[in-house]
């Protein structure tokens, strides 16, 4: 996929273009969407539900997952109560609330539809096998999406993408921080009394 300069100078401002221009992240989440109540009753100061689809490295899916779970520990947010996504979450875990990765994502594969396979996934609730994701082609060539879900809809999703030889390799364990700190981004606070611009 190719990227505008414009694009990618979306994506250096929000500070998600790592210094070797290895990463970029080239879709975000709508910025005027509001999730501090959500994030406030279901991930700050609590366990959140991680579910992982896709794997882009030749190990097994359940090894991959752990990866991620571990890159994810104690990553910082901006102006946030630490959450704690895992695989096998806590009592303390709210179960309409989870963080999805998919992996090299087959064509279709976003937003509510992530939060859509995840319920499903989650509950094993008649989840045809031919609905999920594609197993990939093991590759050095990583794009993955991010959700917060609640319920079947994604409040908040980013994709990016990245090379990276292995799952230990520094670059990818910095996408995936980089992408949960977009995700649970600070809400922007519009000033509602602004007085309209006018020509003049």
């Amino acid at each position: 996929m190719k990227f505008s300069s414009v694009a990618l100078a979306v994506a250096a401002s929000i500070g998600l273009v790592a210094c070797a221009g290895t990463e970029t992240v080239y879709d975000e989440s709508y910025r005027k969407t509001q999730i501090d109540g959500f994030y406030d009753d279901g991930a700050g100061g609590r366990d959140l539900k991680l579910i992982v689809f896709g794997n882009p490295f030749a190990i097994p899916q359940d090894k991959f997952a752990r990866v991620v779970e571990e890159d994810l520990r104690d990553a910082p947010l901006t102006s946030r109560q630490e959450t704690h996504p895992l695989l096998t979450p806590g009592p303390t875990a709210k179960p309409i609330y989870r963080l999805v990765y998919v992996f090299n994502p087959t064509g279709g594969l976003f937003g509510n539809a992530i939060c859509r396979h995840g319920l499903k996934a989650e509950a094993n609730d008649d989840f045809p096998p031919a609905a999920m994701p594609t197993p990939t082609t093991p590759t050095s060539h990583i794009v993955a999406t991010a959700a917060f879900c609640v319920e079947y809809r994604a409040v908040t999703e980013v994709s990016g993408q990245v090379d990276a030889a292995s799952p230990g390799d520094v670059q990818f364990y910095r996408l995936t921080r980089q992408m949960m700190a977009e995700v649970f981004r600070p809400d922007v606070h519009w000033d509602q009394n602004a007085q309209p611009m006018r020509n003049p």
